[in-house]
């Protein structure tokens, strides 16, 4: 792995993203939006904004950069191919709490406060739709990739990549998987508070692998796989406070491998556990475990690479797994407040390149060819 020198931006992972081409990456800088070579990260073009930018987003054709303005209910969208034109869109009285992309890369989706409504706003012909009173905001919103129905959700949704499933995270602590044509469930997945390991080096239906950070006696994390007939494993679980709004308890965040062939997801009682299930077997595949509560983590979207997923838990290590195995690396970078903080990972379209972002900076791992994927750590 290869770290860049860190971008200062204005921070979060809303803030900083390539673009699904690859060929950029764009960051957030006060009122400024920046777009960079993904590669050099030499600065391309740079965009003044009316207000202090609180999200970024690419469009879907990486044509288009759109710069949300929460506390001024405000959207600004700029173009790369022609830096002179760009399009403002205001709420107004109505408020704004999310804005999205449509996939024709041509439509904005905005929320109204109180999810009041979502507004569809057209680039080419400046016409405007209402979908009143949703029932929940943009985190529910999910469009699949062809057109087939609308996405249903609870605390979160995701559709696989070739739209047959969604899977749908709820709060009584279940994932369900629901298929296309009938919208019956197929499965419902659940996180366990103990697992046995495996009886033989192979995966049985009897067993799980589960590979635990520990401290190396360098003092750099690694994972420790349990040995096959290891003794059950309790996951640890933070029982939330009842009295306090907002528990941390359902799916908080679930992902498909590119292939469809896994889903990774994360119990927020659970918050150091990533749970990783293979879908032609239906049966849990692999478990993660961590000190500290996971923060993020994405799947490599490149289709030439095997599966492999980046997790990041608000420490200065990335960490990687892989059907051959998961290492862990830290990150030999300081920023203005100390160590390099991460909090937010997503990847380079091509798989080649991680882009990790803290509160106050971003970086670039640049990743050696199969140099993340089939090493164990």
């Amino acid at each position: 792995m290869n770290f860049s020198e860190l971008i200062p931006f204005s921070g979060g992972s809303r803030l900083a993203s390539f673009s699904p081409s690859g060929f950029y990456l764009a960051e957030a800088a006060q009122f400024r939006a920046n777009v960079r070579d993904s590669k050099s990260l030499e600065l391309l073009q740079s965009f003044a904004c009316a207000d202090q930018i609180t999200d970024l987003a690419w469009s879907p054709d990486s044509l288009f950069l759109m710069c949300v303005m929460r506390k001024r209910a405000l959207v600004q969208v700029w173009s790369l191919e022609h830096p002179d034109w760009a399009c403002k869109i205001d709420e107004g009285v109505a408020g704004l709490v999310a804005a999205c992309w449509a996939p024709d890369s041509r439509r904005v989706l905005t929320t109204a406060d109180f999810n009041l409504r979502v507004t569809v706003w057209s680039l080419t012909d400046k016409t405007v739709a209402y979908l009143k009173h949703p029932k929940a905001c943009s985190k529910y919103i999910a469009f699949s990739a062809y057109p087939l129905e609308r996405g249903l959700g609870t605390k979160c949704v995701e559709w696989s990549p070739s739209s047959q499933f969604l899977a749908v995270g709820c709060y009584d602590g279940s994932l369900r998987l629901l298929n296309n044509i009938t919208w019956e469930p197929l499965a419902e997945m659940r996180g366990q508070t103990c697992v046995e390991p495996p009886p033989s080096s192979s995966v049985s239906s009897s067993g799980i692998v589960a590979y635990r950070e520990i401290e190396s006696p360098s003092g750099l994390p690694r994972y420790e796989a349990s040995p096959p007939g290891d003794p059950p494993i309790p996951i640890p679980v933070v029982k939330p406070d009842p009295s306090k709004p907002n528990p941390k308890v359902g799916i908080g965040a679930v992902h498909f491998s590119p292939c469809s062939r896994y889903v990774a997801f994360r119990e927020d009682s659970q918050p150091g556990a990533l749970w990783l299930w293979e879908l032609n077997r239906l049966k849990p595949s692999a478990l993660l475990l961590h000190r500290n509560p996971v923060r993020s983590f994405a799947w490599d979207p490149s289709a030439f690479n095997p599966p492999r997923l980046a997790i990041v838990t608000g420490t200065p290590c990335v960490y990687m797994w892989s059907t051959a195995g998961c290492l862990a690396a830290q990150v030999p970078l300081m920023d203005r407040c100390g160590a390099f903080v991460i909090t937010s990972v997503s990847w380079h379209p091509d798989g080649d390149a991680l882009l990790l972002t803290s509160d106050a900076d971003a970086c670039v791992c640049f990743l050696e060819s199969g140099g993340a994927a089939g090493q164990a750590g």
